[in-house]
């Protein structure tokens, strides 16, 4: 159990410094571009900021969890991914934007630590399937030798 709180902590921290490091470069877009009427920078700050940011952290968040805890990674990515959308919201009320706006950061999210446990349940039942066994080459002539027994025994006891 003390593993998987500590691969959740660990999670929900790298998600924040994705975050930090998204909020920056739309900080830096906003104020070198911010002033121009452009079209393209401000797509790509928002890009930045409201679509690539939620999904970043909240896929790296829940992949690193996932990936340290011991057990149940889609629940710890979705622990992770849970907390990031509180953050999410918790961030939109300092913004006043409008209600339905919320939805979206939930959904992107969810949505990123959904693809980031699925990713881990795959890996790590990759890694427990059993290699197959080797072919047996010698198969045919040992059914040969079986059945060529098998006639020897029957011509015997009929012979007598």
């Amino acid at each position: 159990m003390f593993p998987n709180v500590m691969a959740v902590i660990i999670g929900i921290i790298a998600g924040l410094a994705v975050f930090m490091v998204c909020f920056m470069v739309g900080s830096y877009l906003l104020h070198t571009y911010g002033s121009r009427p452009e079209i393209g920078p401000f797509i790509l700050m928002l890009l930045a900021g409201g679509v690539v940011g939620p999904l970043a952290r909240s896929f790296s968040g829940a992949w690193v969890a996932a990936r340290l805890g011991s057990s149940r990674p889609m629940l710890l990515a979705m622990i992770v991914g849970s907390s990031l959308t509180v953050v999410d919201l918790w961030g939109l009320t300092f913004v006043h934007t409008q209600p339905h706006w919320g939805l979206f950061p939930v959904l992107l999210n969810l949505g990123g630590a959904w693809v980031a446990g699925i990713m881990e349940q795959k890996r790590r039942a990759a890694a427990e399937t059993p290699a197959p066994a080797p072919a047996e080459a010698g198969k045919a002539e040992s059914d040969e030798t079986k059945r060529q027994t098998l006639h020897k025994k029957d011509d015997s006891c009929s012979v007598t």
